[in-house]
């Protein structure tokens, strides 16, 4: 994946929502609620643990913003910068197992499709910032990750649609268990 723009990290997260949205469509109640041999969350869980990230990253990257703009001073903006090492750690992830942090474990009580309106939600939030995201430097300000480290918030969006390409995969997979 490459970012040479904010424009790059939206139209990624478009084609990301269209895919998760069509791959959730194709899952049945009876599907979604099946825990899987090998698998420690049902599909449910999954689509739910997406929405509780989005939801976060979108806290996140609202205050980047607000940061950002109270410290802004007119300068030229610099360019878009995702830096190579991030993007490879992001691509070390995708096939890692990693546990999820307490604030984003699903309950497991949330539907399918509850848990993309949520997901669609989030990402309504992130357009709504999108004129702020273009027009002011982003650069110099950080929230950490638990497993990334600092990042600014061009990268917790990129990470946004890492993450759920990462588990719609994840998804695909426990369905062909379930199938």
């Amino acid at each position: 994946m490459q970012f040479d723009s904010i424009a790059d990290i939206y139209a990624t997260a478009d084609a990301v929502r269209k895919d998760t949205t069509e791959f959730a469509d194709s899952i049945t109640a009876e599907e979604s609620a099946v825990l899987a041999e090998g698998e420690t969350w049902t599909l449910q869980s999954v689509f739910e643990h997406m929405s509780l990230v989005d939801d976060q990253i979108l806290w996140v990257v609202e205050k980047l913003v607000a940061k950002a703009e109270k410290a802004a001073n007119g300068d030229a903006l610099p360019p878009v910068a995702i830096s190579s090492g991030f993007v490879a750690t992001l691509n070390e992830f995708a096939s890692s197992k990693l546990t999820a942090p307490d604030r984003v474990q699903p309950s497991g009580e949330v539907s399918i499709p509850d848990s993309v309106r949520r997901l669609e939600d989030s990402l309504l939030g992130l357009i709504a910032l999108r004129e702020s995201i273009e027009k002011t430097d982003l650069s110099q300000h950080h929230i950490p990750h638990p497993y990334l480290g600092n990042l600014t918030a061009p990268e917790w969006m990129v990470l946004r649609n890492g993450h759920e390409m990462r588990h719609v995969a994840q998804a695909r997979a426990i369905l062909g268990k379930i199938r």
